[in-house]
C-alpha cells in the first residue's frame, strides 16, 4: 500500500507541474510592435525596400497612404507622427525622438490626427500629405513616420521602468533643382600599432588588438542626394593568405567625413600585409536629372612589421567577433537599438524552453502512470 501511495503522489505532482507549465505557456502574451509600411509594399520582394521615395517640386503637395498593422490579439491605440531623420554615429538612418521639435522635412508631413485605433490582428490605412515649402532648397531630405503604442498597458515592464517600442518607416523627399551626387573616399590605412594615434583608434574601436588587424578608410557624400557606397576588398597577409570581402555603407548628404572600419579577426604577423580596395557610389534611390561627380575609384595600403614590433604590441585578448561582410538590413525598418533582441525573439525562446520542459514532463508522466499500474498489479498479486 505504501508503494502505491508513493507512486500516486509522484503521479499527482507530475500532473500538477505539467498543468502549471502549460497554463504559463498558453497565457504568455506577445507584445509585438505595431507594423508600419507604405501601401502596396511587397514584403516578399527583396527589391522592395519598404520606404517612401518622392521627387517633387518646391511648393508642391503630395498625398499618400501608410499601412499600420496590429500584430496583437487585442485592440490598440497608437500615436503616429512625422519625424525628422538623423544619422547616428555609426552612419545609420533613424528618426528623432517624438519629444523633439521637427526642424526639417519631418515638419512637412501632415496627418489628419495623431492617434489611431487599430482592431486586433488587423491593418488600417492612414492617409497623409507632404507639403513642401515654396522656398525649400534643392536636395534630398530624410524624414520618417513613427508609430508608438499609447495607453497604460502599452510597453513592456522591466522593474520600475516601462519600455515602449517605437517603429518608423523611412521617407526620402527629393526637392527638384540642382541635384547632385559626389563623394570623397580615401585615407585607406592598415592601423599600425606603432602609430601615435593608435590609442585614439583603440578607444574608438574596442575590438582592435594584436589578434584583430583592422583597416580604416574615410568616406563622405559631398553631393545633396543620398548615396550608397559599395566596395570590394582583398587583403593579403604574410605568407600569402587572402581575405576577400564586400561592404556597403549608406552615405547621407551634409554629413562630415566619417571613419569606417574593416575588421579581419586575423592577428598581426611578421612580414607585409597589403589591402586593395575598389569602390563605387550610386544613388540610394531612383531619381531623375542629377549631376554625377567622383563616384568610383580604387585604393591600396600596406604595412610591414617585424617580430620585435609585434612582441611589443598589446597582449592578445578575446575579440568581439564582427563579420566584415555583415550588410544585413530589415526591410523598411529603422533600428533604433541595434544588437538588442526583440520582444518576439525573447518570447519565442521562452516558448521553446517551456515546450521542451512540457515534453520532458509528459515523458515522466507516462513513466509514472506505467509505474503506478505496475505497482497496482504487484499489490494485487500479493
Amino acid at each position: 500500500m505504501t508503494k502505491i501511495i508513493r507512486s500516486l503522489s509522484q503521479l499527482l505532482l507530475t500532473i500538477f507541474l505539467l498543468t502549471s507549465l502549460w497554463t504559463l505557456t498558453t497565457s504568455l502574451h506577445v507584445d509585438a510592435s505595431v507594423g508600419i509600411l507604405p501601401q502596396g509594399t511587397n514584403i516578399n520582394d527583396k527589391n522592395d525596400r519598404g520606404w517612401f521615395v518622392y521627387q517633387v517640386a518646391p511648393g508642391s503637395i503630395t498625398e499618400d497612404v501608410v499601412v499600420l498593422t496590429n500584430n496583437s490579439n487585442s485592440e490598440t491605440v497608437v500615436e503616429l507622427k512625422g519625424r525628422d531623420s538623423e544619422i547616428t554615429s555609426d552612419g545609420a538612418f533613424t528618426v528623432v525622438s517624438n519629444s523633439l521639435e521637427n526642424k526639417s522635412a519631418g515638419g512637412w508631413i501632415r496627418l489628419d490626427a495623431e492617434k489611431y485605433s487599430i482592431p486586433a490582428a488587423q491593418s488600417i490605412e492612414v492617409p497623409f500629405k507632404i507639403q513642401v515649402p515654396q522656398d525649400a532648397s534643392a536636395g534630398e531630405y530624410g524624414a520618417g513616420l513613427a508609430v508608438q503604442e499609447i495607453g497604460d498597458e502599452a510597453g513592456v515592464q522591466s522593474g520600475n521602468v516601462t519600455i515602449k517600442t517605437r517603429n518608423a518607416v523611412r521617407m526620402y523627399i527629393a526637392v527638384e533643382g540642382d541635384l547632385s551626387l559626389d563623394s570623397n573616399v580615401g585615407s585607406l590605412n592598415i592601423i599600425d600599432p606603432e602609430d601615435e594615434n593608435f590609442a585614439i583608434e583603440k578607444s574608438k574601436r574596442s575590438t582592435l588588438g594584436r589578434d584583430n588587424m583592422v583597416m580604416q578608410f574615410q568616406a563622405q557624400n559631398t553631393g545633396n542626394i543620398f548615396g550608397v557606397l559599395s566596395a570590394d576588398y582583398t587583403i593579403v597577409f604574410p605568407g600569402g593568405e587572402e581575405l576577400k570581402g564586400t561592404l556597403k555603407r549608406d552615405l547621407a548628404p551634409g554629413i562630415p567625413i566619417k571613419d569606417y572600419y574593416i575588421e579581419t579577426q586575423k592577428p598581426y604577423n611578421e612580414g607585409e600585409t597589403k589591402i586593395t580596395f575598389s569602390y563605387s557610389v550610386k544613388p540610394l534611390n531612383v531619381l531623375e536629372g542629377f549631376a554625377q561627380g567622383n563616384l568610383e575609384g580604387s585604393l591600396e595600403d600596406s604595412l610591414t612589421l617585424t617580430q620585435d614590433q609585434i612582441d611589443a604590441f598589446a597582449p592578445a585578448r578575446n575579440p568581439l567577433v564582427v563579420s566584415p561582410n555583415n550588410t544585413s538590413s530589415t526591410k523598411g525598418a529603422i533600428s533604433e537599438e541595434p544588437e538588442v533582441k526583440s520582444d518576439d525573439d525573447t518570447e519565442n525562446e521562452t516558448r521553446k524552453l517551456m515546450i521542451t520542459a512540457i515534453v520532458f514532463l509528459v515523458i515522466i508522466l507516462i513513466l509514472q502512470i506505467a509505474n503506478f499500474f505496475r505497482s497496482g498489479k504487484s499489490s494485487t498479486k500479493k
